[in-house]
């Protein structure tokens, strides 16, 4: 929870980003980690934010970093898609035959 909070205010102090904007995409943002099968206040939930969120830092810094003349734009829904962490249901151990 407490990541959601830092997500949320990096959100609002990286520029002219409205209230509205920043509603919608928090909305886009949840509905795409729910759609992986992640339940907020899970860990997977939050990775999965944290990931969208840090793609699209990805995104801002390459579109800050290239020249203007090379008409060249990065958007974060052309990097990799995030993927919310699982735990496995079993570990193996050296004692048992089936790992």
């Amino acid at each position: 929870m407490r990541v959601l909070v830092i997500l949320a205010l990096g959100l609002s102090l990286s520029g002219c980003i409205t209230d509205d904007l920043i509603a919608e995409r928090n909305a886009r943002d949840d509905q795409k980690c729910q759609s992986y099968g992640a339940r907020p206040g899970t860990d997977a939930y939050v990775n999965c934010r944290a990931q969208l969120d840090s793609a699209r830092t990805t995104a801002t810094a390459i579109n800050s970093a290239t020249p203007a003349q090379t008409n060249v734009v990065v958007q974060s829904s052309d990097l990799p898609t995030p993927m919310p962490s699982t735990v496995p249901g079993q570990r193996c151990t050296s004692r048992g035959p089936f790992c």
